[in-house]
């Protein structure tokens, strides 16, 4: 057994090693951002919504999108409600080249248009999708939109491996919407303190779209857990600044959130809800505004 656990080390260092022959990178900016119903304009059969007329964006909302893509400037980029990764490749082939997302990922539900993809200038590691898990919570049902839950580990050169969890939980009120939010964050916690035993090192961020505001059971179950790690909330030394809807910010859904080793790293006041998206006549190109934060390898 501990054969197996000293191999397992080498292989999870192995990303950070092959990472660190590149150069060191000093400073990372993570983002994320809900681009509300991003979709391409080729219509897929399998896939229901992504042509619906009120879903596929105008030009200025294309051009404000990759404004504010190249204004946020993020090494790793967390999107939601996004067609998928092919989507996100030709549209940043195309409107925005310079960005130099080389590792875009996803793992797109069959037939729905809602997904999580995760663009990154670093490199990537293994990735985790919880398409399959069961996330219900007793006497309450709930359907497999786990898609919306991808991880993957990103390697900043010179820099622990970093885990990056993306979220797009579920919305609405009521106990079964509430409940459902609840046990996909109990699910995620759980598989992530797995990850922590088994590599203590590890740097955690967990970012999107959580669907609740801060006082919420299913986010006071990453900020104030019964047991286990905290997961700090990077915007609450800042009071929480709304980010839905994007034109009149009532509520604060879009959150950064990392555990203690990944705190360490936090350039302080860094975490900022992006407030400022595309020219006028885009600026209704989605719901949400972006969130980002600031890393240093030696804060």
């Amino acid at each position: 057994m501990q054969r197996f656990g000293r191999l397992l080390a080498s292989l999870f260092a192995l990303g950070g090693t092959c990472a660190a022959a590149q150069g060191v990178s000093e400073e990372i900016t993570i983002a994320s951002w809900n681009v509300q119903h991003f979709v391409d304009t080729v219509d897929n059969p399998y896939v229901e919504h992504d042509q619906d007329e009120e879903h596929v964006k105008s030009e200025a909302q294309l051009a404000a999108i990759a404004e504010t893509l190249r204004a946020l400037d993020a090494d790793v980029l967390a999107l939601q409600e996004v067609e998928g990764s092919d989507w996100v490749r030709a549209f940043l082939e195309e409107r925005a080249p310079g960005l130099g997302y080389a590792h875009i990922v996803s793992a797109p539900d069959d037939n729905w248009h809602q997904n999580v993809v995760i663009a990154s200038r670093l490199p990537l590691g293994p990735m985790t999708s919880m398409t399959a898990a069961a996330t219900s919570v007793e006497g309450e049902e709930t359907s497999f939109i786990n898609d919306r839950l991808l991880a993957v580990e990103v390697y900043p050169p010179g820099w622990p491996p970093l885990l990056v969890q993306a979220v797009h939980l579920k919305a609405g009120t009521g106990p079964r919407n509430e409940s459902w939010r609840e046990g996909q964050a109990a699910h995620l916690r759980g598989w992530l303190d797995g990850q922590l035993r088994l590599r203590p090192d590890l740097l955690i961020c967990i970012l999107g779209d959580f669907n609740a505001t801060p006082d919420e059971t299913s986010m006071r179950l990453w900020t104030e857990p019964a047991e286990g790690p905290v997961y700090h909330n990077l915007f609450a030394a800042a009071g929480d600044p709304p980010t839905f809807p994007a034109w009149e910010p009532e509520r604060a859904i879009d959150r950064i959130l990392v555990n203690d080793a990944l705190r360490a790293h936090h350039v302080e006041g860094s975490a900022l809800v992006f407030t400022e998206i595309g020219p006028a006549e885009g600026r209704r190109c989605s719901d949400h505004l972006p969130v980002a934060a600031r890393f240093a390898l030696s804060p």
